[in-house]
């Protein structure tokens, strides 16, 4: 997925979508196939939320919020983890457009353990609507 953002960042867009669908595939292959979700069950939520950034990079937010709620109500979720994960999908849905949802996740964060100052950042997302920083 990296590839696909740098190839963003400077402009080339041939192959990224090819890039972003063999990184989409792999995500889903380790959340939905069998042989894979017997092994990789223990790390569902960095899991989930790997594959939520990887869609906020491409831009598929409301598919991101998803993924970052899923790695969030997890079984056996880091806790920490589960804190950025409301973040990060409070972030998403922001982007998304879909503010009344992005305020409940960002009340969820404020809920939670404080990691990586999540809590302020939480309270400025709820202050102000959050904009994907350029690189």
């Amino acid at each position: 997925m990296s590839q696909a953002a740098l190839d963003r960042q400077t402009s080339r867009t041939t192959g990224i979508a090819t890039t972003e669908k063999e990184a989409f595939t792999t995500f889903d292959a380790l959340l939905n196939d069998k042989t894979v979700r017997d092994t990789s069950s223990r790390f569902f939520d960095l899991i989930h939320f790997k594959y939520g950034e990887a869609l906020m990079t491409a831009g598929e937010c409301e598919r991101a919020a998803k993924e970052f709620m899923a790695s969030a109500d997890a079984p056996a979720a880091q806790q920490g983890l589960a804190t950025m994960a409301h973040l990060y999908a409070a972030r998403a849905l922001d982007l998304a457009g879909k503010r009344n949802d992005a305020m409940t996740q960002y009340r969820a964060v404020l809920a939670r353990p404080n990691v990586y100052d999540a809590h302020d950042q939480a309270q400025a997302g709820l202050k102000e609507v959050y904009k994907k920083k350029l690189s």
